[in-house]
């Protein structure tokens, strides 16, 4: 800004009699007076280069930069060649955030007079506002190479360098500047703002905690440490931090949700359960904090209240997955198992929860019956997951169910290039080849089922029927006998290993086996029962 000096030659003497005795009320220290005398004799039409100036330079030094502006533009319309005014108008309205009008005024004042630094100097601070780094960066460079020291300079071409994305040469200048203002805020502040955009948590921790120690009550400092600690794990240093925050500043939602995260990953679910309420006096329609109120207390065993909790947060975001995933988890916890299907139906194609809703669906809807819906639903889940056994089996047993054996073949097969010699695979394909009266194949997978250690009484039953018919009594009889040793009152196996005795030739074993069955001397032997096939298996079960 210009001097007083500059207008302490201004004649007392002349017609410009106003300028002389605002001088020196402002001399005095009544400096609102004398803008306003000015100000007066201004309107109507006393507007001298001398004392426009010194009408600028009170109003600017009473913080009035608006009024002090439209001082200086009228000088620098009365006087379009005055480098000065265009400088001091544009130093009035950089004050006002005016950038781009500001950098125009201080532009023009460099074009008269390119040896004013200050011009040079405010203007690349302008650009920088403007977010016109390059240019900024060329004016800090033509300055600095004159003033190298220069700490406004040094800085705003740090922070041009930052909005460019040139970020390992701002830090490098902002580390230069550290070293000689270890205690800047400012400096520290971008460092930090910089480290949490990268994610380098070491380094926001560096600088971090200076700032708080510069400023003790700093939410920027403490927000990043407890960023910081989460990033690492240390969930008990972030609840610290959250819990600091909360205190300075309690009408903030994201302190208590955070406090709340914090506190649950610690698994002081009472606590955490008290955090997230707290955001929700503060933030009710706050979907994930309904959500995790939700997950706090079906921790807590409050299953009622959390499905409150999830229902809340779905009337924020009726597609929210993890809100829906886990209110149709307690649906059918609770039974409620066809609003369960309908809520896992809802769960979005893109959600991570999608697959295992979607299995939840298949096996609900096999559970009832509804086998082309059930293998909709698992083929579904194969599109994404080609290798989920558990979805391979269950949706070969609904095709099962449905008759289409040979699709359900291929889902079986499927599963033991996957699982190898996984019972349930080998079991399914034994139902197909009993179903299409395979009897063969059947024989050599329950066969292969016994080898496994599987000797459920209907594997050896089955085994024991196809070597009857196959007229191998004795290894038939071996077989009935083991399904007995499973279950001594499986009627079915009792009557059969009669007929397999009497095709040995062992009349009398076999005549007691028949009473043994019947309860009393029959006229004749009992008819032989059927084989066990698919509807004696249940799906295999996705974890809950």
């Amino acid at each position: 800004m210009n001097s007083m000096a500059e207008i302490e030659t201004a004649r007392a003497d002349t017609p410009e009699a106003p300028l002389a005795q605002a001088l020196r009320l402002h001399q005095e220290g009544h400096t609102a007076e004398a803008c306003e005398l000015l100000g007066r004799a201004a309107r109507t039409g006393e507007r001298s280069p001398e004392m426009l100036v010194a009408l600028g330079q009170m109003q600017y030094s009473l913080g009035d930069y608006g009024a002090a502006a439209l001082s200086y533009s009228r000088l620098a319309e009365a006087d379009p060649g005055n480098a000065a005014a265009h400088l001091n108008m544009g130093v009035c309205l950089g004050h006002l955030k005016d950038w781009p009008t500001a950098a125009e005024a201080l532009q023009r004042a460099l074009v008269i007079d390119p040896a004013r630094e200050e011009a040079l100097l405010a203007r690349a601070i302008c650009l920088v506002h403007l977010e016109r780094d390059g240019e900024a960066l060329e004016a800090f460079a033509q300055y600095l190479a004159a003033h190298p020291a220069d700490g406004q300079a040094r800085f705003g071409r740090a922070v041009a360098l930052h909005q460019s994305g040139q970020w390992d040469e701002a830090a490098k200048a902002y580390r230069q500047i550290l070293e000689d203002a270890p205690r800047s805020e400012a400096v520290l502040t971008n460092l930090l703002s910089m480290a949490l955009t990268t994610g380098d948590y070491p380094a926001v921790r560096q600088f971090a905690e200076p700032l708080l120690a510069l400023d003790p009550d700093s939410i920027l400092a403490t927000e990043a440490l407890a960023t910081a600690a989460f990033a690492a794990g240390d969930h008990a240093a972030a609840a610290g931090h959250c819990r600091s925050l909360t205190g300075r500043d309690p009408a903030r939602f994201e302190h208590w949700f955070n406090l709340g995260v914090a506190l649950q990953r610690l698994n002081d679910f009472p606590q955490a359960a008290q955090a997230y309420t707290q955001a929700i006096s503060l933030k009710a329609d706050s979907c994930h904090a309904h959500l995790y109120l939700g997950m706090v207390h079906e921790q807590l065993g409050d299953l009622a209240v959390a499905r409150s909790c999830y229902e809340r947060a779905l009337q924020a975001d009726p597609q929210q997955p993890a809100a829906l995933w886990n209110l149709g988890l307690i649906l059918e916890s609770e039974g409620e198992k066809s609003w369960a299907e309908k809520i896992y139906a809802s769960v979005p194609p893109d959600a991570a929860e999608w697959q295992e809703a979607s299995f939840r669906l298949g096996y609900l809807r096999l559970q009832r019956g509804e086998y082309a819906g059930s293998a909709a639903a698992f083929t579904a889940c194969l599109e994404r997951r080609p290798d989920w056994p558990e979805a391979l089996l269950n949706a070969g047993i609904a095709c099962v169910r449905m008759g289409d054996f040979a699709t359900a073949r291929r889902w079986f097969e499927q599963v033991l290039r996957v699982k190898p010699d996984w019972p349930e695979a080998l079991r399914g394909l034994a139902w197909v080849a009993l179903e299409q009266q395979d009897r063969e194949r059947a024989y050599e997978l329950h066969v292969r089922l016994i080898e496994l250690g599987e000797h459920t009484k209907e594997i050896c039953y089955n085994a024991a029927v196809i070597c009857q018919d196959r007229g191998e009594f004795e290894d038939a009889i071996v077989l009935y006998r083991r399904a007995l040793e499973e279950d001594p009152g499986f009627r079915e196996a009792i009557v059969n290993l009669g007929h397999a005795l009497m095709g040995a030739g062992r009349d009398e074993e076999a005549r007691a086996c028949w009473r043994h069955a019947a309860g009393a001397e029959p006229e004749s032997p009992a008819a032989m029962p059927p084989l066990f096939t698919a509807d004696d298996y249940s799906a295999a079960a996705p974890p809950m």
